[in-house]
């Protein structure tokens, strides 16, 4: 047999395949996919079982939430839960992102200062403040309100929206 039939039929026994490199391997490719371009990862996630697997240590190492009212961080929360309970992966998280705000009904409140209503400038004029700052309102550029009552009260509204988030990290082991 010639030589050089001997070498293609070695080349091609020996085929590289992505299932045939150690986990370990795979999960540096995972890691670096994760660190370069995230929506990547998840694409090389689905390639097969065995890359899936690889995946799922960089997939769960840093959680990124993003939120805009109660109802969506309850659900986000929630589908997260059952997700880390399905792949036994809570020990995996070490690091968890919370993007946005929780949007609240405005409730509207009678007494105290409003910026930007028509009694604004009578307010202004009665507690002599023009006296101090010639005549010129201090404009913030964003509406607020002062109220005569304590800023934080208990078990507030918002504090109540927040209980699945701290739930979820008091079950990451290491984030509690």
């Amino acid at each position: 047999m010639p030589a050089s039939v001997s070498i293609d039929m070695a080349i091609n026994s020996v085929k590289p395949n992505l299932h045939t490199l150690p986990s370990e391997m795979l999960q540096q490719i995972a890691g670096y996919l994760d660190d370069s371009h995230h929506p990547s990862l998840f694409a090389f996630g689905l390639a097969s079982k065995i890359c899936h697997g690889a995946t799922i240590p960089s997939v769960f190492h840093h959680i990124r939430l993003e939120i805009g009212t109660c109802e969506a961080l309850q659900l986000v929360i929630d589908t997260l839960v059952k997700s880390l309970a399905h792949r036994e992966s809570a020990g995996l998280v070490h690091g968890l992102s919370i993007k946005g705000h929780l949007e609240f009904p405005c409730k509207r409140k009678i007494e105290g200062y409003q910026s930007c209503t028509p009694d604004r400038h009578s307010w202004f004029m009665m507690t002599c403040v023009e006296e101090i700052l010639s005549d010129e309102e201090p404009c913030s550029g964003a509406p607020h309100v002062v109220y005569d009552e304590p800023v934080i009260k208990r078990s507030s509204e918002e504090d109540l929206a927040w209980l699945p988030v701290v739930g979820l990290v008091q079950s990451l082991p290491h984030l509690a």
